[in-house]
């Protein structure tokens, strides 16, 4: 896996940016997510939990 920053907009001289862990797609396969499912993130005890939202 690997975490991407990239250039969300610019306003008033200031850029503001977005982050994207990009997974791998056995990964993605392995899970049953399919794209477009919403899923949501939390962070518990230092690491990033995320999961398909039902």
């Amino acid at each position: 896996m690997k975490l991407q920053k990239q250039k969300a907009y610019k306003y008033k001289d200031k850029i503001h940016y977005k982050y994207a862990i990009i997974i791998p797609e056995d990964t993605v396969k392995a899970l049953g997510w399919k794209e477009g499912d919403e899923l949501k993130a939390e962070e518990k005890k230092g690491k990033l939990v995320v999961e398909k939202q039902s």
